[in-house]
């Protein structure tokens, strides 16, 4: 009887010992897998301050445009109906408006072409 206990308890004593350098190697793959994730995880919060930096630069450059755009529309408006105006006044003659004819101003009618021939002499120069 004795020797089949001692049997039991080598067995026994061999199934733990087993099962603890199976626990030991999932524990160095743990530990591995752990060190992995926190470099991936320092990494990852690093690009994460970057994005985070580079998304409130974007912002502030967003907000600048935006104050430019409004300002731009405004002066755009005036503008257009700063022309609207002129082209009213421009399109006013005596027809459509209180001037008399005689108070209308004539327009300058455009550029003829110079049709008389160029000498070879100077200007205002006696013939020869």
């Amino acid at each position: 009887m004795g020797g089949n206990y001692e049997k039991s308890v080598y067995h026994q004593l061999m199934e733990v010992m087993e099962k603890l350098n199976t626990m030991e190697a999932d524990q160095k793959r743990s530990r591995h897998e752990l060190k992995s994730l926190t470099g991936e995880v320092t990494g990852l919060r690093k690009e994460n301050a970057a994005l985070r930096e580079e998304v409130s630069a974007l912002k502030e450059k967003n907000r600048i445009l935006e104050e430019t755009n409004i300002r731009l529309e405004k002066e755009n408006q005036l503008l257009r109906n700063d022309n609207e105006r002129m082209k009213r006044i421009l399109n006013n003659n005596s027809s459509n408006a209180s001037v008399p004819p005689s108070q209308e101003q004539k327009r300058k009618s455009p550029n003829q072409y110079n049709s008389r021939q160029q000498t070879g002499r100077k200007a205002g120069a006696q013939p020869d």
